[in-house]
This record gives structure tokens, sequence and C-alpha cells, in this order.
């Protein structure tokens, strides 16, 4: 089977695994809040409630993807843990992982993996290895370290996730089913579509079982796979098993959520390598208008969306379409990210191009 390669596989690969960590992080920030009104009348519900005022608006802001001000309060939370309870305390672990989640979310993953490995320590020391916290942790770090590039670091801490799920909870717990799943975006990243396809599917197979069809550790797995089919060149499988995923993600959190408008990008790439590029315009304007109206303010994710469009307008033919696009795109590049950036060059060089190329069919005309 002919394999995709280039920009639109490069971007695909972005797009689609800021969807799989993001619904990663979703689900394990999911808090019942409701739990924080409760009064504390024990010694350890007390020591809970310890920096609990920042800790639920960090919830808040994470939830909200404004990551900047989660860190912030989650940082406060962190200074009353360490100096009421200590720094070993298990109540301290929990908020170093609630930060590296926030650094990963923001993409800084080196401040990730210093978080989560302050955590892991604490998680070692105090309760050993055989607890499925500590397979959580592995599991986070394998996972940061994907995305900075060091796979062979991730590939080790997710299999110990693994190891140690199994040993503690089963082949069936769904957390077992994170465990494949998180291997399957690995070999997804290494190109080793066969081993991908397997794992994402013993993690499906566990989780239909468990938490039935609609849950959104089952799109995470059909957005994985759907990757896969895309880079194996089968666009007809990658497009069933993106619209799975938009569907359960749009049931369970609405039109005006960011994974939504991610789950639309996502088809829209596939559509654009189809070549049905009205219907990958259509999936990119409905991603960029949740962006807009509903969200929090991410030029960089707008700018993505405008030369997304701009490309498909492109292979259109539609030139003048598309220089407008590229310019919206290039405008906010130079503003976010200065003139001298690998990703404002490429724009200015899509623009030099579809001038060029508007030239040229002028010329045959």
């Amino acid at each position: 089977m002919k394999k995709f390669v280039g920009f639109k596989k490069i971007i695909i690969i972005v797009v689609g695994v800021l969807l799989f960590i993001s619904l990663a992080g979703y689900l394990f920030k999911h808090y019942d809040e409701k739990s924080f009104n409760s009064i504390f009348d024990t010694k350890k519900e007390k020591e809970q409630r310890i920096g609990s005022e920042f800790n639920i608006k960090g919830i808040k802001f994470y939830k909200e993807a404004n990551y900047k001000m989660a860190i912030i309060n989650f940082d406060k939370t962190l200074e009353l843990k360490r100096k009421f309870l200590g720094e070993e305390h298990l109540s301290t672990v929990t908020v170093y992982n609630d930060l590296g989640l926030s650094y990963k979310s923001l993409g800084e993953y080196g401040k990730a993996i210093m978080y989560y490995e302050k955590a892991l320590k604490i998680r070692l020391k105090v309760l050993g290895e055989e607890y499925p916290i500590t397979g959580t942790l592995y599991s986070n770090l394998g996972v940061a370290y994907m995305l900075k590039g060091e796979f062979d670091i991730g590939l080790q801490n997710l299999e110990k996730a693994l190891k140690i799920r199994l040993k503690v909870l089963g082949a069936e717990h769904i957390d077992t089913a994170k465990s494949y799943s998180e291997l399957g975006l690995f070999y997804s990243y290494s190109l080793k579509s066969d081993k991908a396809i397997k794992l994402y599917e013993k993690s499906l197979k566990i989780l239909l079982k468990n938490v039935g069809e609609n849950h959104l550790d089952i799109a995470r797995s059909y957005s994985g796979l759907a990757m896969v089919y895309f880079f194996e060149g089968d666009l007809d499988k990658a497009i069933i098993y993106y619209e799975k995923a938009s569907k359960i993600i749009i049931k369970g959190l609405g039109e005006e959520h960011e994974y939504t408008a991610r789950s639309y990008s996502d088809l829209g790439l596939v559509y654009n390598s189809k070549g049905e590029y009205d219907r990958a315009i259509k999936y990119y304007k409905k991603a960029l208008n949740i962006q807009l109206k509903f969200l929090k303010r991410n030029d960089l994710y707008e700018a993505m969306f405008y030369a997304l469009i701009g490309d498909s307008y492109r292979l259109k033919n539609e030139y003048d379409k598309a220089i407008e696009e590229f310019e919206k795109a290039l405008k906010i590049r130079l503003k976010v990210l200065g003139a001298e950036h690998p990703l404002t060059k490429t724009i200015e060089k899509n623009i030099e191009d579809t001038k060029n190329s508007k030239l040229q069919n002028q010329g045959l005309n």
C-alpha cells in the first residue's frame, strides 16, 4: 500500500497527536469538583483541603485550556502542600503531576518531564513500584518523552507502565487499555503500522467491554487507528475512524470544545489528501469557527487553520482565495513567532509559490 509522505503527513501527525494527547489529559483531569465542597472531617481530608482553593482554580483553568493560569494556581497549591505536609506527602505528588500535565499541554515538555520525575521519585520511595498511580506516572513520562522526540526513553516508560498495570490491575482494566493505546501511538510515530493497529484494537476490545461505545477513551483509540490508516494511505478507513471519534467527542463534549475543533481538522486533512478540497475546506472552517467563537484565543492554532484552508484553495487553483488565507496566517506568525521562524518562512514561500502558480495559469490561458 502506498505511503503518504511530506507536508500533509507532518501536519496530521501534529494535529492528530495533539488530539490524542489532549483527550488523555482531559480524561485524567476530569475530577468531580463537588467532592471539594464536602465537609472535611478526617485527618486525610484535612490534609487534602490544604491548598484546595488554589487547586480547584487550577483544575478549572486547565479544563478551559488556560494552562498558564492553571500553573500559577498549581504552584500556589504546591507551595502550601510542601509547607504544611512536606515534600514527600502523596498529596504533594499529585500537584507535581498536575504541573507536569499543564506544562505538557503548553508544549514545554522538558518542564513537564521534570515535574513527572519529581512525582515518580516520591511515589517510588513512599509506595514502591507496584501501585496503579506509579503506572500512570510512567505513562505520563513516556508520552512527554515521545513528544520531546526522545522515543527510546518514551518507549521504556510506556512499557514500564504497561507491566505495572498488567500486574496490579489485570489485563482487562481500562488503564491497561490506555497503555496499549499509548504504545499504539508510539508505533504510529515509528511507522510500524501493523504493531500499532494490533495495540489499538487490543485497547478497543478492553474499553468496549468496560466502558461502552461512547467513552472518550474509545474516541482516542479510534483517532489513533485513523492516524495509522492515514500513514498507510488507506484514506477511506482513516475517514471511517475519524468520523467515529468525532461523533463520540461531539456527544461527550459538545460542539463548542477544542477537541471537537481538532477532530474536524483531522477530517479536513484526510479529505484534502483525497483531493476532496471543498469538503476539506468545510471541515477546516468548522474547526476555525469553533476556535474563534468559543475558545480562548490561540493565535498559532488560528494561523494553522488559515494555512490549511489556503492550501486547499491553492490545490483547487483558486489562487486569490489561497493567498488571502496564507496572508492571514503570515500576519499572525510574524506577530507571534517573528520573521526568522521556520513556520513564518514556510508561509512566505507558500504565498510566493501560489503567486507564481497564478501567473503561470494566466499565461496558459
